[in-house]
């Protein structure tokens, strides 16, 4: 069997350029197998932009998430925002982020979601880490699970 104390990592980038088209979108997902019960570490980031047009805002949300359809909406979560008023150009920002979350073992998936509230946002350079550590050291403030 596995050593217990084990750690591993599961990493996923996309490079490639994609608009969001509306509603939540999974834009990246690793997948871990947990040898034993568990933390799930998750990192993710990625550019979000927009070609903005004076007079619509622009507004995306992005965050990571256990589930590929719900986002888990907390203090934690990404904007990208443009607002309306905002003169006409090209605009860019990063978005990074991390949750814990406790996993039992065996295979345990994590998504990078994005929601487009308005405008037209698009993404590139997603990168989503997932890193299994056996055991905690001291407090752990967790997501789900």
């Amino acid at each position: 069997g596995a050593d217990p104390l084990t750690s591993g990592v599961a990493v996923t980038v996309e490079a490639s350029s994609a608009g969001l088209v509306g509603g939540v979108e999974v834009i990246a997902e690793a997948t871990i197998n947990a040898p034993t019960d568990g933390f799930a570490i998750v990192m993710g980031s990625a550019t979000s932009w927009a070609v903005h047009t004076n007079g619509t805002g622009d507004l995306a949300k992005f965050t990571i998430s256990a589930s590929d359809s719900a986002l888990d909406t907390d203090e934690l979560d990404g904007f990208f925002q443009i607002p309306d008023n905002a003169p006409t150009g090209w605009y860019k920002s990063a978005w990074a982020e991390q949750r814990v979350y406790p996993v039992s073992a065996g295979e345990s998936t994590f998504y990078a979601i994005a929601e487009e509230l308005t405008g037209d946002v698009a993404y590139d350079d997603v990168a989503l880490t997932v890193l299994f550590v056996p055991t905690n050291v001291g407090d752990v403030a967790t997501f789900g699970g």
